[in-house]
């Protein structure tokens, strides 16, 4: 199979698509996944007052009707998810877009 990958692609698009995707992520990107990764963390797990903490969503969630209570938490392991990954993608894009965009610009001059 190897053979065959060799004769459809030239040896650049042979690495290309034989090389893992962690060797293209840049450092401001993996500092921008870190930061956000972070921030939503000390968001959802931190104090009662921010309203994107878990602690106040299982708070309003108590006060709901049995059946709805039901549903509301069958989400959170969704709300939870789509902050920690959502954010780590919006970080990563957000530090790579920064790196290249504003850095590589003063590097030029």
């Amino acid at each position: 199979m190897m053979k065959e990958l060799n004769y459809m692609f030239d040896d650049k698009q042979y690495h290309r698509v034989m090389t893992p995707g962690f060797s293209r992520v840049s450092f401001g990107g993996f500092v921008g996944f870190v930061f956000v990764v972070s921030l939503i963390y000390f968001l959802v797990l931190g104090p009662e007052h921010t309203f994107l903490s878990l602690s106040s969503l299982l708070h309003w969630i108590d006060k709901l009707s049995s059946k709805e209570r039901l549903a509301m938490i069958s989400f959170v392991p969704v709300y939870l998810s789509f902050m920690i990954f959502g954010g780590g993608i919006f970080g990563g894009l957000l530090g790579h877009y920064i790196q290249k965009h504003i850095f590589h610009r003063h590097h030029k001059s």
